[in-house]
């Protein structure tokens, strides 16, 4: 069995691999790792919970978009997994696939493991759009090549920000406004993320759609993969566990 652990900006998922099924386990925030002995206590905490046994654990994997919490939680993970591997994808193991980007180290390891996923379970072209603490749109060809993408703020980004960064707009939870046209702060701030997102991401999918055929495979994942499904009816697939998958599969090919 593995433990694959998704740190992202906000949270970071854990699942658990075992034979051929992967099951999201929980989250926490990632800001708790600055605190170790409360992270100790509470991953402690929530594997004495899970119905799993720490010795069967092989191995843990890391997939991190925060590189300053990588030693820290290595250590963490190594007293409570004494027995296991403790490895980190893009530095112990290699991702198998094709990066095409000019500068190859700026992409975010969470977005070539998605990369990764979707050839290994589709083997055709696909745009992937992980909506997160910021969105990702980014492309996969059938050839198992990650050609690039988007990176856009994320909803919670907009929001927070058009609250601090000016005096009077409130600080709001995303939901859908009763219309486009906002006749209110709160309805009108609502319209411009709800339906700005919706007209950013159906648009980029029309875009990519013409330049590599409108039989490309989209891809929704995410923390926020909820809206995103209110968002758009373009999306194909929601795979909510589709970082995990590319993990899982990254780390057994090369143990292959």
């Amino acid at each position: 069995m593995l433990i694959l652990v998704d740190v992202g900006n906000t949270s970071i998922t854990f699942g658990l691999s075992r034979k051929k099924i992967i099951n999201k386990i929980w989250d926490i925030p990632t800001q708790i790792i600055e605190n170790p002995a409360s992270f100790l206590r509470n991953l402690s905490a929530k594997i004495g919970k899970a119905n799993f046994s720490k010795k069967k654990i092989q191995a843990v994997v890391i997939c991190t978009v925060v590189p300053k919490h990588t030693k820290e939680l290595k250590r963490q993970f190594k007293k409570i997994f004494p027995n296991a591997e403790i490895c980190v994808l893009g530095q112990d193991i290699k991702v198998t696939i094709k990066n095409c980007y000019r500068y190859p180290r700026e992409v975010g390891m969470d977005r070539l493991a998605n990369a990764v996923s979707v050839y290994y379970e589709y083997k055709k072209t696909a745009l992937v759009i992980d909506a997160g603490t910021a969105i990702t749109i980014d492309v996969v060809s059938q050839d198992g090549e990650y050609l690039g993408g988007v990176i856009v703020p994320g909803i919670m980004m907009s929001l927070n920000a058009l609250h601090e960064k000016t005096a009077l707009l409130p600080l709001l939870e995303i939901a859908r406004p009763q219309s486009i046209l906002g006749c209110d702060t709160k309805n009108a701030i609502l319209s411009g993320i709800f339906y700005g997102y919706t007209f950013l991401i159906n648009g980029f999918i029309k875009f990519f759609k013409q330049k590599y055929g409108k039989d490309i495979i989209v891809i929704g994942t995410g923390g926020f993969l909820s809206i995103l499904k209110q968002i758009t009816s373009e999306i194909d697939i929601f795979d909510r566990k589709l970082t995990l998958k590319g993990i899982n599969t990254a780390y057994k090919i090369a143990k292959k």
